[in-house]
């Protein structure tokens, strides 16, 4: 059975990390993978901690599940210092070079506590953006990737040109936060880089704190890739999936909300 392979940290809020990759995966009928890469400890107030995993351990996990498992596509989230990014850039090359690779290039929690520092930061630039066939920035990640401001899904398409040079194939830029014109995502491509693609949201919700938005939407175009959708589908496919799960989230607390996988269900392919 081919399967995505997920690289990430765990949440213990459940609501983001690999804990929201397995969840999505499972929606769209698919058994997962999973290296761990960092512990966190987090709820409703925020992160409170971050214990990385040692890149020794990563190494040891990535080799057990090439070793037993048919893996078809990879995504990765938070990583963790350079030398794990090193690590994990290295695997990848070396065992699953022909394999798509969605890469979400997280940097800061919702709260806001910085999850890659500066250091590991232009690490994976040089080592992961090349292998990646789609890189799926925020709006605050792309301005950091570009050195651009962005305030309108227009001004997306010069910051995607930049970070195309850093070497991935295509670049999805989450539009969840833009000052206006918020949830259209812009899609632009090595193939045709002046010509964005603007994927709008159907029904858009505002005002509402749902965690784990961009791991389940990069992991769903990873999950899409899998079922031999092409890339432009597999994101169309995943921003309805994640439209669904934000619109019946479930708030666990006041003003916290995960994600509702199960209602999302309806909208992943057959």
């Amino acid at each position: 059975m081919n399967i995505p392979l997920f690289i990430s940290g765990s949440d213990s809020s459940c609501g983001a990390g690999f804990q929201c990759d397995l969840m999505t995966a499972r929606s769209y009928g698919l058994q997962a993978g999973c290296v761990v890469t960092a512990v966190t400890a987090q709820g409703t107030s925020g992160v409170d901690s971050v214990e990385l995993i040692s890149p020794a351990t990563i190494e040891r996990q990535l080799h057990e599940e090439i070793g037993g498992f048919a893996i078809a596509v990879v995504k990765s989230g938070m990583i963790g210092g350079p030398e794990s990014i090193r690590t994990v850039a290295k695997f990848l090359s070396r065992h699953l070079a022909d394999k798509p690779y969605v890469l979400d290039p997280v940097s800061k929690a919702t709260s806001g506590t910085t999850l890659l520092p500066a250091d590991a930061a232009r690490f994976m630039q040089e080592q992961l953006f090349p292998l990646a066939t789609v890189v799926t920035p925020n709006v605050a990640e792309a301005e950091e990737l570009s050195g651009l401001e962005l305030r309108t899904p227009d001004d997306a398409e010069q910051a995607g040109q930049v970070i195309l040079k850093l070497g991935c194939q295509n670049v999805l830029i989450t539009g969840g936060h833009w000052s206006d014109g918020a949830g259209t995502d812009v899609l632009v491509t090595r193939d045709n880089p002046t010509q964005p693609q603007f994927i709008k949201a159907e029904n858009f919700v505002k005002d509402r704190n749902v965690r784990g938005t961009g791991c389940a939407y990069a992991s769903a175009i990873a999950c899409g890739l899998i079922h031999g959708l092409s890339v432009v589908d597999s994101i169309r496919n995943a921003k309805r999936y994640i439209e669904n799960a934000v619109a019946h989230a479930i708030e666990l607390a006041p003003n916290y909300w995960v994600l509702n996988h199960r209602r999302a269900q309806s909208n992943t392919p057959t």
